[in-house]
C-alpha cells in the first residue's frame, strides 16, 4: 500500500498527508460500522435524536471492508472486528454462505475468502458458481465482482471455465462506441427507463476485474477494454477532478454529474486505475491526483 501511495502522490507533501489522513479516518471510523452484538457490518449509520444508530446489515459491505482491513496490522483488525482477525471473520461468513442468495454478496465474500486464504474457499466458490449459473440479466458490477473473485481464487484455470463465461458476458456488454459499460450486462432486457443509464461503479469495477483477468490469463482484449473504459472516464473528468455519476451507455456521454461522491474520488477511481496500471495498462496517476485534490480544494 505504501508503494502505491508514493507513486500516486509523487512527492507532493499535501497529497501524501491527505491520503494518510484518509487511511487514518477509515481505520478509526470503521469500528463504528460494526454490529458487536450481531458480529456483522451494518448497511448504514444514521443520526437520530438518540445519537448515531446502525441500520441493517450488509454482507457485501462487510466483504469490502475485509478486502481493505487485510492490509492493516492485526491489532487494528481485532479492534475493528470485535476481537477477530480478518481470517476469522471471513471464515464465519463462508460457513454460512449457502444462506446468501444475492450474487454480489456471494461474489465479494468469495473474493475476500480467496484473498484471506480461507481453507473453506471451495464452499464459497461452489455457491458462487451456482448463483452465476442461475442468473439471467446480471448487474454489471456483480458480474465484475464475480470475475475478480474467480481470478483471486485461481479459478480461471478450472475446467468449468466459469471465469471465461463471466469475461465473455462483460465483453459482450461493453459499448465500443461509447467505451463504457451498461448497468446490466444485457441492457436490451433491462427496464426501459434505466436501460441506457449506467453509473460510475459500472465502469470502475469492470476496469478492475478485466485488468486482473488479463494479468492472470494474458487476454489482450480484456486489457484493451479496461484501458478504453478508463480513458473515457478520465477524458470526461471534471475540471475540479470530479468523477461523474451517470453515463449514457449508448454513446459514453455524461447524463448526470452531480452529486459527486467522496468514495468515487478517494477510493473507487484510484482502486481501478491503479489495478489497470499494475496489469500493464495506461498510467492515469495524474487523473487520480486530480480526483484526490477534489477532497481538499474543490
Amino acid at each position: 500500500m505504501s508503494d502505491r501511495i508514493s507513486r500516486i502522490c509523487a512527492g507532493d507533501r499535501s497529497l501524501t498527508d491527505l491520503v494518510n489522513r484518509l487511511v487514518d479516518v477509515s481505520t478509526r471510523g470503521l469500528p463504528g460500522m460494526y454490529h458487536d452484538d450481531r458480529r456483522v457490518f451494518a448497511h448504514t449509520r444514521v443520526r437520530t435524536e438518540r445519537g448515531l444508530e446502525l441500520r441493517g446489515v450488509s454482507p457485501r459491505y462487510g466483504a469490502i471492508a475485509i478486502l481493505g482491513l487485510r492490509h492493516v496490522d492485526k491489532e487494528i483488525q481485532i479492534a475493528t472486528l470485535g476481537g477477530e482477525t480478518v481470517q476469522e471473520f471471513v471464515a464465519r461468513q463462508v460457513a454460512n454462505i449457502d444462506s446468501l442468495d444475492n450474487l454480489g454478496d456471494v461474489a465479494l465474500t468469495t473474493w475476500a475468502a480467496a484473498e484471506c486464504k480461507i481453507p473453506d474457499l471451495p464452499r464459497a466458490l461452489e455457491r458462487l458458481r451456482v448463483l452465476w449459473g442461475q442468473s439471467t440479466n446480471t448487474f454489471t458490477v456483480e458480474a465484475a465482482w464475480t470475475l475478480s473473485a474467480l481470478v483471486a481464487a485461481g479459478s480461471h484455470n478450472d475446467s468449468d471455465a466459469t471465469a471465461d463465461q463471466v469475461w465473455a458476458s462483460l465483453e459482450a456488454a461493453f459499448c465500443d462506441v461509447g467505451s463504457v459499460f451498461p448497468h446490466w450486462i444485457s441492457p436490451a432486457d433491462a427496464p426501459f427507463g434505466r436501460a441506457h443509464v449506467s453509473c460510475f461503479a459500472d465502469q470502475v469495477y469492470p476496469i478492475q476485474a478485466l485488468a486482473r483477468y488479463h494479468l492472470a490469463v494474458h487476454d489482450d482484449r480484456a486489457l484493451e477494454i479496461a484501458n478504453s473504459c478508463a480513458a473515457q472516464i478520465c477524458r470526461l473528468q471534471g475540471d475540479g477532478g470530479q468523477w461523474w455519476w451517470h453515463y449514457d451507455a449508448r454513446n459514453g456521454s455524461v447524463i448526470e454529474g452531480y452529486p459527486v461522491y467522496s468514495v468515487h474520488q478517494d477510493a473507487m477511481a484510484p482502486m481501478a486505475l491503479l489495478d489497470l496500471f499494475d496489469a500493464g495498462g495506461t498510467d492515469f496517476a495524474a487523473e487520480i491526483r486530480e480526483g484526490l485534490r477534489w477532497m481538499d480544494s474543490a
